[in-house]
């Protein structure tokens, strides 16, 4: 009797050893398959927003945004075999805050994945589920901007958009619009004036003294508008070293986009920047007599200020294609400093310069006589006795002109 006992209780204690090898093979299994859900969800979010986003793109260019949409899928691989992934694209979208809205572009992917050993202790199917809608926002007639070749975002700055002294801030083309909420949001005084061909808007008020004069009588007590530009992305940091650029020589060269810790002409020689994007983490000037020039052209200011105080020009134009299309000059959204014109040089632009938080400043006699077609700062000052003109053009900013549209994840 004593052996067969023994016998029977080694008996449970394999089973039960066995029992307890499966469940902890089951729960390495759950942990492993949860793993890879996550890791497949993450992977289906990525297709389902650049679908959703190639959606949108289509919808703006007038193709057809499911065709885009499943094109998308499949290169990021979900091909919609119905097997283990199932992909569905709505125009518009069929559920959420934009459904019925035409300008929307739904995307939803479902996949399946079989189960390790977790089938062990989980007899269910292992799926995530991802979605993103794609928005295809078309601009007014007259571009981002609505019709503005000036605008000033600062909101509560006594004298946002200013001319004083013998100054003259002018816009052809378009109109002027000060956010500020100030009753001396528009100001000008001595002989100086701000003109425009269409409006002159101001969210507060506006002061003048002097014989300086508006041109048009400012409209006072409009709505306040956000940042047109509020989505655009900042350019990604290059890797490496900064590349401190100083052109001292009479000679003429030619440079790359890239990252740059400083761009400086000190000379009477000419520097031709190549198309690109060129990423500059301190400042960019031009003080001796030569001039930075280029077509494609996009400078971002991570940190610090653009300054004309010789007498030569700064003569660039924006890309006509990819994420900068139309954008010029972008100061950081953190960067506080100021494109500035002290000397006798000027500012020679193709394309919207953009920067939230910044300054555009005059303070010499230097002419800003052919910006094309748009400036969009915090603030504008003109206190010296040169110009700043633009001329205003939707077609040459960021986001075109009548017909042109701007594409974004919506939710």
């Amino acid at each position: 009797m004593k052996n067969l006992t023994r016998k029977s209780e080694s008996g449970q204690a394999i089973v039960l050893l066995v029992l307890l090898l499966v469940g902890m093979i089951g729960i390495v299994g759950l942990a492993i398959d949860g793993g890879n859900v996550f890791q497949e969800r993450r992977r289906s979010q990525n297709a389902a927003d650049n679908a959703a986003l190639a959606g949108a793109l289509a919808l703006c260019e007038g193709d057809n945004p499911l065709t885009a949409a499943f094109a998308s899928t499949f290169n990021n691989g979900f091909d919609n075999d119905q097997v283990t992934n199932f992909v569905t694209v709505n125009n518009p979208p069929s559920q959420g805050p934009n459904s019925g809205d035409s300008e929307f572009v739904e995307v939803s992917i479902r996949s399946i994945q079989g189960a390790s050993f977790s089938s062990l202790v989980f007899s269910g199917v292992l799926e995530s589920t991802s979605r993103a809608v794609g928005h295809c926002q078309a601009t007014t007639g007259s571009g981002i901007g609505d019709g503005n070749g000036l605008i000033a975002l600062e909101d509560d700055k006594d004298k946002a958009i200013r001319s004083t002294s013998s100054g003259l801030i002018k816009v052809n083309g378009g109109g002027i619009f000060s956010n500020s909420s100030a009753s001396n949001g528009l100001f000008v005084s001595g002989s100086g004036d701000i003109e425009a061909d269409t409006t002159i808007e101001v969210v507060g008020n506006y002061e003048s003294s002097g014989s300086g004069a508006f041109n048009p009588t400012p409209i006072a007590g409009v709505p306040a508008i956000t940042d047109p530009l509020a989505e655009v992305p900042e350019p990604t940091k290059p890797g490496g070293a900064c590349i401190d650029f100083n052109h001292g020589s009479n000679s003429n060269v030619t440079i790359n986009p890239g990252k740059y810790c400083k761009i400086t002409v000190t000379s009477n020689g000419n520097v031709t920047m190549n198309p690109g994007v060129y990423y500059v983490e301190q400042e960019v000037a031009v003080t001796g007599g030569g001039d930075l020039s280029g077509s494609g052209v996009m400078i971002y200011m991570e940190s610090k200020e653009i300054k004309l105080t010789g007498n030569g020009d700064l003569n660039i134009s924006a890309p006509t294609s990819g994420t900068y299309a139309g954008m010029v000059i972008f100061m950081g959204r953190a960067n506080n400093t100021s494109i500035e014109l002290t000397g006798y040089g000027g500012l020679i632009s193709t394309g919207t310069i953009y920067g939230p938080a910044a300054t555009f400043k005059i303070t010499g006699s230097g002419s800003s006589n052919s910006i094309n077609s748009q400036v969009i700062v915090s603030e504008v000052e003109n206190t010296g006795n040169g110009s700043l003109i633009v001329n205003y053009d939707a077609a040459e900013n960021y986001g075109g002109g009548a017909g042109s549209s701007v594409i974004n994840l919506a939710e």
